[in-house]
């Protein structure tokens, strides 16, 4: 009789186990401390859990967790070692297990990071992705590190039943797999303020509470959700780029960012962020990362920026900083526009991006849903002198010109050497920045010229250091093409924001024209490649007529 009781009893505390099913998770977050994890999960009613974690399947160590609220449970793991991996599962009536890598020590040279993002409603073209992102970590322990996300989790960023459907499916093994295995970190984005799918208040902090800086007023969460951390020689800025409103970073957060990348010493400096600066398309470029983001990073040596929100893969070098855009986790592809300032590669396709620094070399490869390469590229930890540089428009094309008014500006064989020049018409004008960083005595040197201005139109030539304050260099109305040498202020000098611009203040059917333009210094390492972005030459050439728009 008393075993019958004491199986019974057995029987019952089975069956009150079993009622709770997993709803999301387990999955990780990296807190900031290299010597710590946080494992969290969801059930659907309430239960104790216990997980067990260790440097082997034999674990050794084993606590029990109660829900915080909504049935969640958390555990942050602390007394890691760095480096190590480690082993965990979850006991919920049936066990879940991962495994992890603990952040490397503070003094390590060398990390691979993963990096995707923008993957919204689309779990089925996500799992795909997040397929071959294991299978880079199978092949190469290294990667099972960190995954560096550029926001757009879920479609509908305030509803419980869209996370639980798009960020947390549970229909689709690689996703389930991926969260189990890597800790994910990101940024907060515009459709984690949507409510279209019902507003149960903030999914975004409640799903993953990264370590934000507090307090921070957000005007529609109860924080701001920037926050920074170290891993390895990286240290990785998180920008939340709705804190002020849906479009707005608030002035405290962009003096956070200041001190926040000023106060580091790690050699390499990555902001991620869910809108670019510089992309190909599709949404209009962040004007708040151009002119605040952007500056911060070059006063401060930051290497590369992080972005998603066009759903694509695209990259833009704007002053030798990488605008890296991997948009490509599952949502519905955009398409490119390969003529936006900037842009150096770009593809419609679903992505994911691998980080490899090792010492003063960043190694990176973009690459599809299938596994096979966009592109794979080097980045430099110090920026790389840039003078002598030149461009007398031979390549065909405006790259790292900015226009306004693309139209307006356009490439001609009205050239004063080789084929093509500049042509600018009524407002429009032409900006490029070059980097005069170790080099004083700044000179910039071009040919130029108008068709006969009316009194009091000219061809302004023109150098700013904060694109706010222009400075003077010339303004003409020559009708032949005239070769200038002219000198700027010490305020050029050994600058990374340093930019030339050429400018038309002119009525209809007025053109002015450049070719063959140099900016040269004093200074800096030998120089031994040849000028950039093409070659050109200063003899004098024949006059040709016509012209070739690429607007």
């Amino acid at each position: 009789m008393k075993k019958l009781i004491l199986f019974l009893f057995i029987l019952c505390l089975t069956a009150g186990v079993a009622n709770a099913t997993m709803l999301k998770g387990p999955y990780m977050i990296y807190p900031g401390v290299n010597t710590e994890m946080m494992i969290l999960w969801q059930l659907d009613s309430t239960q104790t859990c216990t997980i067990e974690w260790g440097t082997s399947t034999s674990y050794g160590n084993s606590v029990q967790t109660s829900e915080a609220g909504d049935h969640q449970h958390e555990k942050v793991i602390t007394g890691l070692t760095p480096g190590q991996k480690y082993y965990y599962r979850v006991n919920d009536g049936s066990y879940h297990t991962g495994t992890f890598y603990a952040a490397p020590s503070s003094s390590a040279t060398s990390v691979k990071i993963l990096s995707f993002g923008d993957t919204r409603n689309y779990p089925q073209d996500q799992d795909p992705v997040n397929e071959q992102m294991i299978s880079e970590y199978t092949a190469d322990s290294a990667y099972q590190s960190i995954v560096l996300c550029s926001g757009d989790w879920a479609d509908q960023g305030r509803s419980e039943s869209a996370w639980t459907r798009d960020w947390f499916n549970r229909s689709y093994p690689n996703m389930l797999e991926m969260r189990k295995n890597l800790p994910i970190n990101g940024c907060y984005s515009n459709h984690d303020t949507m409510t279209a799918g019902g507003n149960d208040g903030c999914m975004y902090e409640k799903y993953l509470p990264f370590p934000f800086v507090t307090p921070a007023p957000h005007y529609l969460c109860d924080n701001a959700h920037y926050y920074s951390f170290d891993y390895g020689p990286v240290h990785v800025t998180v920008i939340d780029h709705y804190d002020q409103n849906y479009s707005a970073i608030s002035l405290s957060q962009l003096d956070w960012v200041d001190n926040d990348l000023g106060g580091t010493s790690k050699p390499w400096k990555v902001v991620v962020v869910h809108d670019p600066g510089w992309s190909a398309g599709s949404h209009s470029n962040s004007a708040v990362v151009q002119e605040s983001v952007h500056p911060l990073m070059l006063k401060h040596n930051a290497q590369m920026l992080i972005a998603g929100h066009n759903h694509y893969y695209a990259r833009a070098v704007v002053q030798q900083v990488q605008h890296i855009t991997t948009g490509g986790g599952g949502a519905p592809l955009a398409s490119v526009d390969l003529e936006e300032p900037y842009v150096v590669v770009g593809e419609s396709i679903w992505n994911y991006v691998k980080l490899d620094f090792d010492g003063d070399t960043c190694d990176i490869e973009a690459r599809r849903q299938d596994g096979t390469l966009i592109e794979s590229f080097s980045v430099n930890k110090d920026p790389a002198p840039e003078l002598p540089w030149s461009d007398g428009f031979e390549s065909g094309d405006f790259y790292g010109w900015d226009r306004l008014n693309t139209k307006d500006v356009v490439l001609s064989t009205d050239s004063y050497a080789g084929t093509y020049a500049a042509r600018l018409a009524k407002a429009g004008w032409a900006e490029v920045f070059v980097s005069t960083l170790g080099f004083t005595d700044i000179h910039v040197k071009y040919a130029a010229k108008t068709s006969a201005f009316d009194a009091g139109d000219y061809l302004h030539v023109e150098w700013s250091i904060d694109g706010v304050t222009y400075y003077n260099l010339e303004s003409t109305q020559v009708t032949s093409y005239t070769l200038s040498d002219k000198t700027c202020a010490s305020g050029a000098n050994g600058s990374r924001t340093f930019r030339v611009r050429f400018r038309v203040a002119a009525g209809p059917s007025e053109y002015g024209f450049v070719d063959n333009v140099e900016v040269t210094g004093t200074g800096g390492a030998p120089d031994t490649d040849p000028p950039t972005p093409d070659p050109m030459t200063w003899s004098t050439a024949p006059y040709s007529t016509g012209e070739t728009s690429i607007a």
